[in-house]
């Protein structure tokens, strides 16, 4: 007979042959099982960098203030009280951080080219936030991309340091996803130990797994606070520096 190609339809070698709207079908089963799989590798490919890059922010900015120390003496020892309150952030950032810290960006006083506000997982806008002091801070981005934004809290011996993991211009600036919160503490008392830590690390009382997750004002799922999700480092690093199945991640 005439040569051609063989009818979708009909007896061939393999059996019975198939539809143009099975084989359709078929291929569309076939695309979203891809997509999925896909989207499910990406997720897990996201996650994995955001491990790495929060593991190395936190290694260098501890490496840092450890360096601080040999001058400006043991982290137990510091004391801000003697700087005027809306001057502390900036000294802190001069003197602390970016001795210590190779940059490729610094922001004096802050902006956007370095550092994006970011909100929690609620929606709200976060603690790490430049309205207080008039905006009177330093960001930077450092050498490794990462960006940071810090602060001394009032009490003058404690305070924050947030850090984006893509920095200013890339990511979602989301607390919990690429914004994670590490704090010093030069307090030694009932309650908290000196040191610096992810932000919790620092309690004698040591925290349970789900008082990271759940905890209503730092807890790392979605809560209505501007604290919202400062747990999330120290449930990472607690976790293994792995992020479980069950971490809000979306």
């Amino acid at each position: 007979g005439a040569r051609g190609f063989l009818p979708l339809k009909g007896k061939n070698c393999w059996g019975e042959g198939f539809t143009l709207a099975e084989v359709l079908i078929t291929l569309g089963i076939i695309g979203v099982v891809a997509a999925m799989t896909m989207s499910t590798i990406m997720s897990n490919y996201r996650k994995k960098q955001a491990v790495v890059q929060l593991k190395k922010a936190y290694s260098e900015i501890s490496q840092a203030l450890t360096l601080a120390q040999t001058e400006f003496g043991m982290i137990e020892d510091w004391d801000f009280t003697n700087i005027p309150f809306a001057e502390r952030s900036k000294y802190f950032a001069q003197n602390f951080l970016l001795k210590n810290i190779k940059t490729i960006k610094v922001c004096n006083p802050t902006s956007p080219d370095c550092w994006k506000e970011p909100v929690n997982t609620s929606g709200r806008l976060a603690m790490c936030r430049t309205e207080h002091l008039g905006g009177n801070y330093i960001s930077f981005i450092s050498s490794s991309g990462y960006s940071v934004f810090s602060w001394v809290a009032v009490s003058g011996h404690d305070g924050g340091v947030c850090v984006d993991l893509n920095g200013p211009l890339k990511g979602d600036s989301i607390v919990g996803k690429d914004v994670f919160l590490i704090y010093f503490n030069s307090r030694m008392d009932d309650s908290r130990n000196p040191g610096v830590f992810m932000y919790g690390g620092f309690k004698k009382n040591i925290l349970s797994r789900d008082e990271l997750l759940n905890d209503p004002t730092y807890g790392c799922a979605t809560v209505e606070h501007d604290w919202g999700g400062a747990y999330c480092g120290l449930l990472i690093q607690r976790d293994g520096w792995e992020i479980k199945d069950d971490y809000p991640w979306k």
